[in-house]
């Protein structure tokens, strides 16, 4: 219990006391924001600097004194020289030296240092009284060959002592106030946007090599790829593959792909490759390839594949024909002429060739002479062998008569039947006649 004796000796007893307390405590955290910004302009590539501020403000009611802020590079980033700045006490571009001003930059640990506020030196750090304010500045490139997708990420801390109280605080900084909690000043490299084409010439033939056109290119404006690229192609049911390349890539027929390492600039493209491919049958066809590598992340990858659609068709058949004579009763070479005398035996050879597509239905017919009569067993004595085939290098005498075994030699006329005459085919019909 209070007891309270007035000036004129009246006793007081009071039923509350109240006491009040200032706090007195410097607030740095709530303003201790971090800004990045892509000097560059456009996508963060490789190669870009990037611009990290920090601004350091007391927004409480006491000093914070010795007040340093530390600021480790993020990954795949190296210090920019001569980028470090401070604005405020002591304001003005600092070297990246220690010992000669109130920042630097130190290689060992990779970080920046600045030392703020009033009366900051190279060694210790200032005041920062209520509503006192610094900026910094410092600057970082993205090293080459940093993958698309890469989230560069940086927080940087600062640490004071309390004027009043003496206890030392160390504040991280946000770089999204959006977002609960301190979150780093983020941003996400760009790789490369590798896109593909495909494309062919006409028509391909059936049977015949018909060849494919693929080129890998970069979007300007994107990052070089770094690492290796691949393309592979899938060819749809009926055609196949004979041959892939192009200079300066590797290309295997199974699976059917072809990669290179080098780095493809923004805008620039491979040299071509070159897919040869066959189809045995003609009809529609559609082939698909498609790249990827290189670092390009996977929200580029829409524009990584082509189609191309091809009309294969029969290839003509391209039949020759040559004829020869030879009199045999006289021995002669084989010829386009040869003399002869009435009764002399003659032989007469069509020779046929197909170089073009097969020949369905395939029939030759040829008249002899009027002035020869037809000798119906001429390779058979008695057994009505008048015609003799040749087909590659197999050999068949045929009947003359008109029966199932292809050949028929009625009258002056030799007919032959092969049905179908395939591509490549060579062959010879021979028959013999003897002059009149």
């Amino acid at each position: 219990m209070v007891r309270v004796i007035g000036s004129s000796g009246d006793v007081i007893y009071p039923g509350i006391i109240t006491l009040a307390t200032d706090i007195f405590l410097p607030n740095i955290k709530d303003s201790l924001t971090k800004t990045v910004t892509d000097i560059n302009g456009g996508r963060v590539l490789p190669g870009d600097q990037l611009e990290y501020e920090l601004v350091i403000k007391n927004q409480g009611n006491d000093g914070a004194v010795n007040v340093i802020l530390t600021d480790v590079l993020p990954a795949n980033t190296s210090f920019v020289p001569g980028s470090l700045s401070l604005t405020g006490a002591n304001a003005g571009t600092k070297t990246n030296a220690a010992g000669d001003d109130q920042a630097e930059y130190d290689s060992t640990t990779n970080r920046v240092v600045f030392r703020l506020g009033t009366g900051a030196t190279a060694l210790t750090g200032g005041v920062l009284l209520p509503t006192a304010e610094s900026r910094v500045k410092f600057r970082v490139q993205v090293n080459a060959g940093t993958l698309g997708g890469t989230a560069i990420n940086n927080t940087g801390n600062v640490s004071y002592r309390q004027q009043t109280l003496g206890n030392t605080i160390t504040d991280a900084s946000d770089g999204d106030s959006t977002l609960t909690g301190d979150q780093p000043a983020t941003v996400i490299v760009r790789g490369p946007d590798l896109t593909l084409t495909k494309t062919h010439t006409g028509n391909f033939l059936a049977g015949r090599p018909g060849s494919f056109t693929v080129r890998v290119s970069n979007t300007a404006g994107w990052a070089a790829s770094a690492g290796t690229v691949t393309m592979t192609d899938t060819l749809p049911a009926g055609m196949v593959a004979q041959s892939i390349g192009g200079v300066g890539w590797t290309c295997t027929l199974s699976p059917l792909r072809c990669t290179r390492s080098d780095s493809l600039s923004a805008g620039a493209f491979f040299p071509d490759i070159t897919l040869t491919v066959v189809a045995a049958n003609a009809g529609s066809f559609t082939n698909t390839a498609s790249v990827g590598g290189g670092g390009e992340e996977n929200s580029a990858a829409a524009n990584n594949s082509a189609s191309d659609h091809v009309t294969v068709v029969p290839v003509r058949p391209a039949v020759a024909l040559t004829k020869t004579v030879r009199n045999i009763t006289q021995a002669s070479a084989t010829g386009t002429n040869v003399v002869g005398s009435p009764g002399n035996l003659l032989e007469y050879c069509v020779n046929f060739s197909n170089t073009g597509g097969t020949a369905p239905n395939f029939v030759l017919k040829d008249a002899l002479p009027a002035e020869t009569k037809p000798k119906l067993d001429g390779y058979s004595l008695g057994n009505d062998l008048g015609l003799r085939l040749t087909l590659g290098s197999v050999v068949t005498d045929l009947t003359s008569a008109t029966d199932s075994d292809r050949g028929e030699l009625v009258g002056q006329n030799m007919k032959l039947s092969l049905g179908t005459l395939g591509s490549g085919s060579t062959g010879q019909i021979c028959m013999q006649a003897t002059i009149r």
